[in-house]
């Protein structure tokens, strides 16, 4: 298992539905393991792979962040439409030069950005009283609103095609 002070070592199990926070981290840890996984291995096929995945991924994003029916606060918006930017330049800068400091910057973003919406998504869920499991889906019959989300359904298979 993944040693982190994140927190998010529950994220190697899909979430379950309803709960776009913890999809939206799932799916960055997941992306970060795959870069990771292929820096470690020295697997230059799959550092590929898990790069235009992980591209795939943060173009998402900021399809989301883009669209008129976002709820997020303006200034957050821009705040991370900003670093899908910053993604976006590491990405093809590592695809002209190959430069393994670039994988290792994009590995800590999608961590980080994954803690933070873990530890979101466990502060609103105490706010509102749901009980939660180890990954933030609720138990004990207890449910939460979703707010309605492109990156709720994400799948890394998907994402990989």
């Amino acid at each position: 298992m993944m040693q982190s002070n994140t927190g998010v070592q529950g994220y190697q199990n899909t979430p379950m539905p309803g709960n776009p926070r913890a999809s939206e981290a799932w799916a960055l840890m997941q992306a970060a393991r795959k870069l990771n996984d292929a820096r470690m291995a020295n697997d230059d096929e799959g550092l590929t792979e898990a790069l235009r995945v992980n591209w795939r991924l943060w173009t998402i994003f900021q399809a989301d962040l883009l669209s008129a029916d976002s709820e997020l606060p303006l200034e957050i918006r821009q705040n991370m439409l900003s670093l899908c930017n910053f993604v976006d330049q590491r990405t093809t800068k590592y695809f002209a030069n190959p430069d393994i400091s670039l994988v290792d910057v994009l590995i800590n973003i999608n961590r980080e950005i994954a803690g933070g919406l873990y530890q979101d998504n466990t502060q609103m869920n105490a706010d509102a009283g749901v009980v939660t499991q180890q990954g933030g889906a609720p138990i004990d019959g207890h449910d939460e609103q979703p707010s309605e989300n492109i990156l709720e359904t994400i799948n890394l298979k998907d994402l990989e095609a």
